[in-house]
């Protein structure tokens, strides 16, 4: 349902239905209201809701155990996530690095240091 012009709120019985990949994302006058149906969404693997006018506060996501993939961006939210997921990242899965701890890919590495120069990302 990807880049159509959808709009209101999540309906409740999304709850009800067992769906795995949920792809809600660029809509063009955006959906809104909050995404509190996801805690109860367990089935997700993937969740893209970025380009919607979603607000409020993000709900925990701990009983989505197979969510791998949420991309949130674009957002209005007003609190801050409860982080409760479990982050399972394991360098051999990903093109950034090498199977050696602390070795990038030399374009990743190349990357950084043109980052880097700029001061990017800023750490706190």
């Amino acid at each position: 349902m990807s880049h159509n012009d959808l709009t209101g709120k999540l309906h409740r019985s999304f709850a009800g239905l067992q769906i795995q990949d949920l792809y809600i994302n660029n809509q063009v006058h955006g959906l809104s209201g909050t995404i509190d149906i996801l805690s109860l969404m367990t089935w997700l693997n993937e969740a893209w809701l970025d380009f919607n006018s979603f607000t409020g506060a993000i709900s925990s996501l701990s009983n989505c155990t197979d969510l791998f993939d949420l991309q949130l961006r674009d957002k209005e939210f007003t609190r801050s996530f409860k982080c409760d997921i479990h982050v399972d990242l394991r360098i051999g899965s990903n093109n950034f690095c090498l199977s050696k701890l602390d070795l990038c890919n030399p374009q990743v590495t190349t990357l950084l240091e043109i980052t880097r120069s700029i001061r990017y990302p800023m750490l706190a």
